[in-house]
This record gives structure tokens, sequence and C-alpha cells, in this order.
């Protein structure tokens, strides 16, 4: 409706006045932000979780089914700021990165900017294997060097 310009900036100054004690009392307001239909206040939802998660990981890890909701939207800035945040969940857990990136890598994003992150953090797994062309990551990054649109 009306209110809806003013929702995205709402939820902006929420988690910003925010600390880890009252991160319990928004979760529910979060979590159904994340999934909005509007984009403007699901990318607002999702940066802010970002931005939440450096002082309440715990709190923010329990968004998890949210965010993965979000990466299949239609719009290119919410699928990107979800899987930014899929990602800053998950960076810790190898596995879950390197699932991560075989998941989405399978052409399922509409955006430019999540398929610039994600091979971003392809490139990162490699370095860190330090396995280089012999990564099933190269092989991602290499079929996206020869993609049919660029």
């Amino acid at each position: 409706g009306k209110e809806d310009q003013f929702r995205g900036p709402a939820i902006r100054a929420l988690c910003s006045i925010t600390d880890t004690s009252m991160l319990q009392s928004i979760e529910r307001y979060m979590k159904q932000a994340i999934v909005d239909k509007n984009p403007g206040v699901s990318s607002a939802a999702l940066v802010s979780s970002l931005h939440l998660s450096k002082t309440s990981q715990d709190v923010t890890k329990r968004w998890v089914n949210e965010a993965q909701e979000a990466v299949n939207s239609d719009n290119v800035m919410v699928q990107y700021h979800a899987l930014g945040l899929l990602y800053h969940i998950r960076r810790s857990d190898k596995l879950a990165v390197t699932k991560l990136v075989s998941k989405f890598s399978k052409h399922t994003l509409k955006s430019p900017y999540a398929y610039c992150l994600l091979i971003r953090i392809a490139t990162k797994l490699i370095e860190e294997e330090d396995a280089g062309s012999s990564s099933p990551m190269f092989d991602f990054i290499e079929s996206c060097l020869r993609h049919k649109n660029e």
C-alpha cells in the first residue's frame, strides 16, 4: 500500500538502533521482511541482517531459510543481497560454501550482481584450497568466461 515506501528505511533505522538484547523481539518482523514481495523492503531487510550478523551471528543464522527463499526472487538486487547474506552466514564452513557455489552455479541466478559475487566466492575457495585449475570451481569460472551473453 501507501506505506510501502517507508518500510525499507524503517527496517534500516530499526536495525541501526537495535542491540543484541532487543534482537529477539524484532526477529519475527525481520523474517517476514526478508521474504516480503516488495523488493525494497526485502533488500533493506537482507542488508540490515548482514549488518546485524556482525554482532549477533547466532540469531541471523536462524534466518537462513528466509534468505534461501529470497535468493529465488525475480528482483536482481534481492537475489544479490540474499546470496551475500547466505555466504556471510556460512563463510566459516567451507563445505557449506562449496555446496552454495555448486547449487547456484547451475544457472539458477538471474542477477548479474549475484553471479559476480558467486565468482568471487568461487575464486576465494580456489585460493584457499590451492587447487588451481583442478578444482570444480575453476570449471564454473571458466564457463562464466565463455558465457553466450558476454
